[in-house]
């Protein structure tokens, strides 16, 4: 089996980007001397390597992912709360290295090659949490708003000002088109989990960036964020490979994810987990360290996510 953790995933992305303009002589070096570096200084490298990432398919995403770095003092009051800044750029380099060992067959398939898969995937993997300190907060108001409502007081979450080109009306029939049926709820912010949050902020950033110039292949990207974390939605892989490896990945990304100070499990993060790669039949085998202690009630959660995946069988191993 393969262990794997974050000296793995900057290895292959080192490798992976060497050919590319800087990142060879510029950015590559700075990363691999982060491997056996604090969380706190891998934080800010990790940070700047998908800056670079994203300058180069001509776009700055500097303001998403700075912000939720900022946001996660907040969210670490909740005992609930694991790190997602870390957890992106760990999802984003466990993509790249399933996307070689067992999923590119999958994207030529569909017509991604390894260009339109690296723009994608990035999109996908950058964006997939950038909605979660707003999910948070919406709890919090909910709350409140329950908790108050006889005060004649009410807060509201609008998603886009009026003052914006972009009105929410039209985000909402951007994302209608990508995913059709009741998944949309188009009449209340509140009910919104961070998956359809961080698809409708990836939606604006394009629109702000790009107007209408964006590639309507993004789409995928988008589908891929709004259901990550939608269990009612199945997902086969040679329909939707994209999606079915950020979830994939967003799920059995657990290495070094630390919790809330405020969490029973603080202090007992995964130093790796260890994989197994088949191919007849298709499959993933996982096992955690000897002697981890798991949120079983979060691993079981995260084995009924991956069960949506059709077309790959992902098994635990004891």
């Amino acid at each position: 089996m393969i262990h794997i953790h974050d000296r793995t995933i900057i290895r292959c992305i080192i490798q992976e980007t060497a050919e590319w303009d800087k990142f060879r002589e510029d950015y590559n070096p700075e990363l691999e001397s982060c491997i056996d570096a604090e969380d706190n200084e891998k934080k800010e490298i990790f940070i700047q390597y998908l800056m670079h990432v994203g300058k180069r398919f001509q776009k700055n995403f500097r303001v998403p992912i700075e912000n939720l770095s900022q946001f996660e003092k907040f969210l670490f009051t909740n005992e609930n709360y694991r790190d997602h800044v870390l957890h992106t750029f760990r999802v984003w380099g466990l993509g790249i290295f399933l996307y070689h060992k067992l999923f590119k067959s999958d994207f030529s398939e569909k017509d991604i090659d390894i260009d339109k898969f690296h723009f994608l995937w990035y999109l996908a993997a950058v964006y997939h949490d950038i909605g979660y300190p707003l999910e948070r907060i919406q709890k919090i108001v909910k709350s409140m708003n329950e908790n108050f409502e006889n005060t004649g007081i009410e807060i509201e979450i609008s998603p886009i000002s009026s003052n914006n080109n972009l009105r929410s009306q039209e985000i909402n029939t951007i994302l209608e088109e990508i995913l059709p049926g009741p998944f949309i709820d188009n009449n209340s912010l509140l009910k919104k989990n961070h998956g359809e949050l961080s698809g409708r902020i990836l939606i604006y950033t394009l629109y702000k960036h790009l107007g209408n110039k964006w590639n309507t292949e993004v789409k995928k990207s988008i589908k891929a964020i709004i259901i990550h974390d939608n269990e009612k939605i199945m997902i086969p892989l040679k329909d939707d490979p994209l999606s079915a490896l950020l979830v994939i990945c967003d799920e059995l990304q657990e290495w070094g994810r630390p919790f809330s100070s405020l969490s029973k499990y603080h202090g007992y993060e995964l130093s790796h987990i260890a994989f197994e790669v088949n191919f007849d039949p298709v499959q993933i085998s996982y096992k955690y360290p000897i002697n981890a202690i798991i949120d079983k009630e979060r691993d079981k959660n995260k084995m009924k996510n991956l069960d949506r995946i059709k077309g790959i069988k992902i098994n635990k191993i004891e």
